[in-house]
């Protein structure tokens, strides 16, 4: 999904990311950490390229711009899958 301009009259809003998924709180501490940098006058990956105080950031998993993270929820058929599982663990170590 690459973000772009879908009228000259109306900017809207561009979303850009190279698709790469994190965990919630990964993200927020490599964003917490790239916004302190920025706070500090440190310098930082991207620096000239991304404006972290608009949410850009560079991806760590391939260095690309991106300004959105996707995020992921699990299939109700996979959580379902996930707790069927557990529950014959549970079975199977109290039979032993």
């Amino acid at each position: 999904l690459e973000g772009c301009l879908l009228s000259q009259s109306s900017p809207g809003v561009g979303l850009t990311t190279c698709g790469h998924a994190a965990h919630l709180t990964c993200w927020q501490h490599y964003m917490g950490g790239l916004h302190k940098r920025v706070a500090m006058g440190e310098s930082f990956e991207g620096e000239g390229m991304v404006r972290p105080q608009r949410g850009e950031f560079i991806c760590p998993v391939c260095r690309r711009l991106a300004n959105t993270l996707m995020p992921l929820a699990p299939c109700e058929a996979d959580e379902e899958k996930a707790e069927s599982a557990d529950s014959e663990v549970a079975t199977a170590s109290g039979a032993a």
